[in-house]
């Protein structure tokens, strides 16, 4: 594995590696990671069917693009971490799999529940749903460009600084969903916080930290290119 001096990874697959066999456990991992959060979510809020699923995948979604994000940030921080960088790219996609599920559950299988476009448009909705377009979109784009096509065609620094204005677009989700999720975290701390916090807010800790890592990660990257002349006399 070799790094760019921007500490993007330039990887190199090995017959131990193939994209097959990343595809097939970053596959592994999404299944065994989603059925435990199914279980909890069953546990604790009592979800079934079509409600399980669209709230489950939702989640899901935010936890694959998240750690696809702040493997970049630990792996530069911790070796421990640096032989799943190859991931990132199968964590992004498949993170972007289970939001387009979920986005079909919301707006099709669903749609009684959440009738469009009325309910998006909504006061109390609607700018819970602009932040969740605008970083769907987003998503959708980053999917598409990759792949070793685009980053010969756009250029590899082009190509790097277009995948990084994600995280704005990992940020719009979070808010998305914190909107969404405000008034339940609220009402439980009103309460006094008897039982274990939700999953939902535990996941929505868990993302916001992640664009807290990469501005670690760039003040650290910054901090080491000031460095460098120093270090060379």
């Amino acid at each position: 594995m070799s790094f760019t001096d921007r500490f993007d990874p330039i990887p190199h697959h090995t017959s131990e590696q193939t994209p097959l066999i990343l595809w097939l456990k970053t596959f592994g991992f999404s299944i065994g990671l989603y059925f435990g959060l199914v279980l909890l979510l069953i546990k604790q809020r009592h979800l079934v069917g079509f409600d399980l699923i669209n709230v489950s995948t939702a989640w899901m979604a935010v936890i694959l693009i998240g750690l696809s994000m702040v493997l970049s940030a630990f792996c530069y921080f911790w070796d421990a971490f640096d032989h799943y960088v190859l991931f990132r790219k199968y964590l992004g996609v498949s993170g972007f799999i289970f939001a387009c599920i979920h986005a079909f559950f919301s707006l099709v299988i669903m749609r009684s529940d959440f009738p469009f476009p009325a309910y998006y448009l909504d006061q109390k909705n609607i700018v819970s749903f602009i932040f969740a377009v605008m970083a769907f979109v987003y998503f959708a784009f980053m999917t598409s460009i990759s792949n070793t096509y685009s980053v010969l065609e756009i250029g590899g620094v082009r190509w790097r600084k277009l995948l990084r204005v994600g995280y704005i677009a990992y940020i719009f989700s979070i808010i998305h969903f914190g909107l969404k999720g405000l008034p339940y975290w609220t009402k439980w701390i009103q309460n006094g916080m008897k039982t274990p916090p939700s999953i939902g807010l535990v996941l929505f800790i868990f993302a916001i930290f992640v664009p807290y890592f990469r501005v670690i990660l760039e003040i650290a990257l910054r901090q080491q290119k000031k460095s460098l002349p120093h270090e060379t006399l």
